[in-house]
């Protein structure tokens, strides 16, 4: 089955008139949309596990831990965890090597790899 993950987030309307690119567009209101965080399997798009964001502000990092916590206790075992630049962190990155799996995140922009020791 999976063990290959993706993560990331993304804004729902709470109206079916609204659409999030274009309302952003105009006046980059948050208001009318609610935030979800996901994680997604990368060859069949289960979805693993999700997180509702306490406001559509929130950065989606926060919940990656649990999001990933909650694909492990789901699947027997995760192989790959990919995710975009918001999830690029050294304890991201800990906590994915922690769980037996190897990580792989989009680089920031203008992204300067600094190795301790």
């Amino acid at each position: 089955m999976e063990h290959e993950f993706g993560s990331d987030g993304t804004g729902i309307t709470t109206s079916c008139k609204q659409n999030y690119e274009n309302g952003r567009q105009k006046n980059q209101t948050h208001k009318g949309y609610e935030k979800i965080v996901a994680m997604v399997g990368l060859k069949y798009k289960f979805i693993s596990s999700f997180k509702y964001a306490v406001k559509p502000t929130v950065h989606e990092s926060l919940y990656f831990e649990s999001l990933l916590a909650e694909t492990v206790r789901r699947y027997s075992w995760v192989g790959l965890v990919a995710g975009v630049c918001g999830f690029l962190s050294r304890g991201n990155c800990d906590f994915v090597v922690g769980v037996g799996a190897v990580s792989r995140f989009y680089p920031k922009k203008n992204f300067l790899v600094v190795f301790e020791g």
